[in-house]
């Protein structure tokens, strides 16, 4: 048995959490192609942007869904409408927020393991895991916030 330590790359648990939030979004199976809760109009809205390339705003969204709309639309116009295309561009938002709430807990002076536990805690909350499995605008707010 060797004492050897083993070579440690900053940055390896952040990946550790965002495969966690994966697998968790994988077990939940995020599949149906129906409007769950209210996120048919998000998906309405980034239909008709990649339909006509104008944002139509219904009113019934929050002012958070620009960016949500335009990343949807393009996802639409490359691949097909379907809802399980608009929720991935939702559950991507979500794994880079993931991702980066463990990396701005490293910055910000937490040791990796606290960093990580936050990020777990954070993207493996009842809230954050059902809104970034539908299309809804919560996730893009959490990722703007943790940018910010």
């Amino acid at each position: 048995m060797s004492n050897e330590r083993v070579a440690y790359r900053p940055g390896a648990a952040a990946w550790l959490c965002g495969a966690v939030f994966l697998l968790c979004v994988l077990l939940v199976w995020p599949t149906v192609e129906s409007g769950i809760n209210d996120d048919w109009s998000i998906v309405r809205t980034a239909q008709a942007f990649a339909q006509t390339g104008h944002i139509h705003y219904n009113g019934w969204e929050a002012p958070m869904l620009l960016w949500q709309v335009w990343v949807a639309g393009f996802c639409i116009k490359v691949f097909g409408f379907s809802y399980l295309v608009v929720r991935l561009t939702t559950i991507a938002h979500a794994l880079i927020a993931v991702v980066l709430l463990q990396r701005c807990g490293v910055r910000s002076g937490l040791s990796e393991k606290h960093a990580t536990f936050t990020a777990l805690t954070v993207g493996l909350c009842p809230i954050v895991l059902g809104c970034g499995v539908f299309a809804m605008t919560d996730v893009i707010g959490l990722l703007a916030l943790i940018a910010c």
